[in-house]
C-alpha cells in the first residue's frame, strides 16, 4: 500500500473514532484502501448510514451485498426508520427482509410503506393485512 492510502487511511481511521461519518466519507473520495472502504461500510450500516453506505460501497468498485443491504434494512427497521428501510430495500434486500419490512410496516400502519415494500418483493398483502393497516382501532 502505499503512502498516500496510508494516509488516507489513518485520517478515515480517526473520523471514525470520533464518530465523524461524513468527514470519513470525504477521506475515502480521496483514495483509501479496500480494507479501510470496507471498515467504513460496516460503520455505515451499524450506524444506519443509508447514502453514505452506498456511497462508500461504489468508491470500492463495489456494492453492497444482499447480506449488507438486509442489515441495514433490520437497522432501519429497528429505528423506526420505515421509509429509509424501504428505499434501502429497494437496493436489492432479500425476500425475508422485505417480508419483515411489509409486517413492520402494517404494525405500524404504514400503508404507502407496506404496499411499496411488498411490491419490491412480488408479494402481495393479503385481505387480513389489508384490514389491519385500515382497522380503526376501538375506543375503548
Amino acid at each position: 500500500m502505499g503512502r498516500r492510502k496510508r494516509v488516507v487511511d489513518t485520517l478515515m481511521r480517526k473520523c471514525i473514532e470520533r464518530g465523524w461519518i461524513h468527514g470519513a466519507v470525504i477521506a475515502a473520495e480521496l483514495g483509501a484502501s479496500r480494507n479501510a472502504i470496507d471498515v467504513l461500510v460496516q460503520k455505515c450500516i451499524k450506524g444506519g448510514w443509508i447514502d453514505e453506505a452506498v456511497k462508500v460501497a461504489k468508491l470500492g468498485n463495489r456494492q453492497l451485498t444482499t447480506k449488507k443491504i438486509d442489515a441495514l434494512v433490520q437497522r432501519c427497521i429497528n429505528q423506526g426508520w420505515i421509509d429509509g428501510a424501504v428505499r434501502v430495500a429497494e437496493l436489492g434486500a432479500s425476500q425475508n427482509a422485505i417480508a419483515a419490512l411489509v409486517q413492520k410496516c402494517i404494525k405500524r400502519r404504514r400503508a404507502d410503506s407496506a404496499v411499496r415494500a411488498a411490491a419490491l418483493g412480488n408479494l402481495h398483502l393479503t385481505t387480513k393485512q389489508i384490514n389491519a393497516l385500515y382497522r380503526v382501532p376501538s375506543s375503548r
